[in-house]
């Protein structure tokens, strides 16, 4: 029998998974998003000034934007979509990212983002993709994995 101390502890522990998920998920994006731009698979115009800085500081300042952003994003899907595990929807999870990026580059001044080169914009959908999906799924999957679980540790005892 499921007491609400269980519950709200299986709830618990969820959440934190989630939040860590976004966590390295962001580290994923930020290593992915220079590897591409150090051997030139994306144009840099593609990126903002605010990511394109030098500078130790600047740098690291940009690695803890998109942490911090992709444990929020995170934290919304593990909110919203935590039941839904579909890879159909992952891939379209990571396509919506990425046209939100280019919505909001529409009406936002200093995310001027050219499209200029149709290999950059494919490859940026792909990263967004692969975002997308290890986000999405590793949530869903998460979730699943747990209920299993509990489920089997009810039978047990």
């Amino acid at each position: 029998m499921i007491t609400l101390k269980n519950k709200i502890n299986f709830q618990k522990k969820l959440f934190i998974r989630s939040i860590f998920t976004g966590f390295f998920g962001g580290i994923l994006f930020y290593l992915a998003m220079l590897f591409l731009l150090a051997f030139n698979f994306v144009d840099k115009q593609f990126f903002p000034e605010i990511l394109l800085t030098k500078g130790f500081m600047k740098q690291l300042m940009n690695f803890l934007i998109i942490i911090i952003l992709s444990s929020i994003h995170a934290t919304i899907y593990h909110l919203i979509f935590k039941k839904i595990l579909n890879l159909w929807f992952s891939v379209s999870y990571g396509i919506v990212l990425f046209l939100l990026l280019f919505s909001i580059n529409l009406f936002v001044e200093k995310l001027k983002i050219s499209i200029n080169d149709s290999t950059s914009l494919i490859t940026l959908l792909s990263l967004f993709i692969f975002y997308g999906v290890f986000i999405s799924y590793s949530i869903s999957f998460d979730y699943y994995e747990t209920i299993q679980r509990t489920r089997i540790n009810q039978s047990s005892t």
